[in-house]
């Protein structure tokens, strides 16, 4: 059966590419735009790595600890 890629048309073959049906996400993608979304949602991940916001969520952590008592978890 073949029906349309909802990000850029292109017809999808959906008995040979059964990804396209992604559970728990309503549009239907094609393997070009299902590599692109991968590929930008791992560069915001890096990009959010060099930025440090892992280090704020971090330290977000150890306040919570020390806040219900248990600072010494707190490495």
């Amino acid at each position: 059966m073949s029906i349309p890629c909802d990000k850029c048309g292109e017809q999808i073959d959906s008995d040979r590419d059964v990804e396209c049906f992604d559970p728990g996400i309503e549009e239907v993608l094609c393997k070009g735009c299902r590599d692109n979304r991968d590929e930008l949602a791992y560069d915001r991940q890096q990009q959010a790595l060099m930025d440090g916001d892992h280090l704020e969520a971090k330290g977000k952590e150890d306040q919570q600890l020390r806040d219900a008592g248990r600072g010494h978890l707190v490495r």
